[in-house]
């Protein structure tokens, strides 16, 4: 019998075997059967036939969002066998330059060619990368590693001609600028970082101290972290789509300031105190070090949704878009529980110098002190029925606290209860960020074994209900036809300073955490905690806390903070 004349899901069946053998790598060895002759090119290239390259594509890489509509109609379409095919061929296309080391450098025209040459192919690279490990379940993270990611990101970050820009910059005494490629490079470091791979490179150390420390140069949120409701961010322009199964979709990704805190962190801790002497001042190694996607991927661990599943919605929303499913940028009863972690902070009169202008070799020399400390942490939710639009429970951008504005005429809505005696409508307004979110004059009553805590003001009480208490099953710990609307959290804990309470709030627009931290005797002062959780089973909350007396306005002392849960 000839090839020519088997049946097509033979001929299918022998080239899916040849496309996954191995697993790793592009489908390379296809490549001789489709040359083979025009019978089988006609049934089995990627225009004829999608359907063969998708189940490819399945086989060897993790997928957990096979499309997403842009807000609007911008980046709608993609997925099915179609996409997926066309994911396959750029994905591999992608992986092919990272072994290439193309896009890594700025300035080595031998390691480049005339295709694909500039900022376009960079920006390509880094935006597959960090996707790919969006949706990793650790098929995706052996892709990358098998193409030689590790090189490439140290090469990006720490050669002299590096893409990123950042050794250059500090070579010269300057501070290195903060874009959405530095930002993707840094979570993709932290997506892959193994520190035992790093724990003698103190070049890399310096970087990472710069970012995670260098608070006035290197923002933890977009929009500011002083606008509890921000107005919406500026178009992402048509240029700057991210391909994504087929499509054009809009997506902007955080700032670099939390990756770089916890691969910063997970870094000196994991260092013995003699190679630290010089840069820790007082070592107080973390209980639980903050752990790296890619090990979870490796223990297990993840939710369905994926432990970068808030990463995911947290780019959608800075992009303006929604997003439904696991589209959220915060799991509602995700923090509940105790976290065990470190503060960090540089010494004062350095810090003071970088404020009035200093260059960054003022932060490289200054002496780091860290405490450990735990807190005990319990979320409250408030709840209402679901009036459609986004199921993620959190606020698209820009919208008005339609609670406090809609009017006499939209006190009940369908669905909702009547607004009692005495009782606000809606759920608390917008307040201090240095009070975390929340306004003078309020105050929380909270009782040992109960279920809700109120919080009374001038104008009346809102209830808000412990996370879990007569909620659903689901990941996002809400009754079917409910939404969490807002999120307060209360909690207290201790460290070598003493014991605090904690209070604050998460923005519902993009899952930002501030916690006014009030030490109880009263000498050590008030502070404010802010960052994000990052991880879901094996998350890590990290970000940078500020003295309490600047104004919002002013730049203030800050240090970094990272905590982790306890298992």
């Amino acid at each position: 019998m000839s090839l020519d004349t088997l049946p097509p899901e033979i001929l299918e069946q022998i080239a899916f075997q040849l496309a996954t053998d191995p697993v790793l790598g592009p489908p390379a060895h296809l490549r001789a059967l489709l040359l083979a002759g025009r019978t089988f090119y006609d049934a089995l290239c990627v225009d004829a036939n999608p359907v063969l390259y998708a189940g490819v594509f399945a086989a060897k890489f993790d997928r957990r969002r096979l499309w997403y509509r842009g807000p609007g109609g911008r980046g709608g379409g993609g997925g099915g066998a179609v996409g997926e095919a066309e994911e396959l061929r750029r994905r591999c296309g992608v992986l092919g330059r990272v072994k290439a080391r193309r896009g890594c450098y700025r300035r080595l025209e031998a390691r480049w060619d005339s295709e694909g040459e500039g900022e376009g192919e960079t920006r390509e690279i880094l935006w597959t990368a960090y996707l790919m490990m969006l949706e990793n379940d650790g098929a995706n993270e052996r892709h990358l590693r098998h193409a030689g990611i590790d090189g490439w990101l140290r090469d990006f970050w720490a050669h002299a001609d590096g893409a990123s820009g950042v050794a250059r910059c500090m070579s010269e005494g300057r501070w290195p600028e903060d874009g959405d490629e530095t930002a993707l490079g840094m979570w993709l470091f932290w997506f892959l970082f193994k520190p035992e791979k790093y724990k003698d490179d103190h070049e890399l150390t310096r970087l990472l101290k710069m970012f995670a420390l260098g608070a006035h140069k290197y923002p933890l949120c977009e929009p500011s972290w002083v606008d509890f409701r921000p107005p919406p961010l500026p178009p992402v322009p048509e240029h700057s789509l991210v391909p994504h199964y087929g499509a054009r979709i809009v997506l902007r990704p955080p700032p670099l300031a939390v990756p770089a805190i916890l691969s910063y962190l997970a870094l000196v801790n994991r260092r013995p105190a003699s190679s630290t002497a010089a840069h820790i001042a007082t070592l107080a190694t973390m209980p639980i070090p903050p752990t790296a996607p890619a090990t979870v991927a490796v223990i297990g661990g993840a939710s369905r949704g994926g432990e970068c599943a808030c990463e995911w919605g947290r780019c959608l929303a800075l992009g303006g878009g929604g997003g439904g499913g696991d589209g959220r940028p915060f799991r509602p009863g995700s923090l509940e529980g105790v976290w065990e972690g470190m503060f960090m902070y540089s010494e004062f009169p350095a810090y003071a110098a970088l404020l009035a202008g200093a260059a960054p070799e003022v932060l490289y020399r200054s002496s780091v002190a860290q405490h450990r400390q735990t807190w005990k942490l319990r979320e409250y939710h408030y709840r209402r029925r679901r009036r459609g639009g986004s199921s993620c429970g959190c606020e698209r951008w820009g919208d008005a606290d339609a609670d406090e504005t809609r009017g006499e005429e939209g006190k009940k809505e369908e669905g909702e209860g009547e607004v009692g005696e005495g009782e606000m409508k809606g759920p608390l307004p917008a307040g201090n960020p240095l009070r975390g979110y929340l306004s003078p004059g309020t105050r929380v009553e909270e009782e040992s074994g109960r279920t809700w805590i109120e919080f009374r003001r001038s104008e009346g009480a809102v209830r808000y209900v412990r996370a879990g208490e007569g909620e659903g099953e689901g990941e996002g710990q809400e009754e079917d036809g409910e939404e969490v609307q807002d999120v307060v959290v209360t909690g207290e804990g201790h460290s070598a300073w003493g014991q605090f309470n904690l209070l604050g709030r998460v923005r519902p627009c993009d899952g930002f955490i501030t916690l006014s931290k009030i030490y109880i005797d009263g000498d050590r002062g008030e502070w404010v905690y802010r960052g994000y959780l990052v991880g879901d089973a094996y998350g890590n909350l990290a970000g940078r806390w500020r003295d309490s007396l600047t104004p919002v306005g002013e730049q203030g002392y800050e240090g970094c903070f990272a905590m982790s849960r306890r298992r």
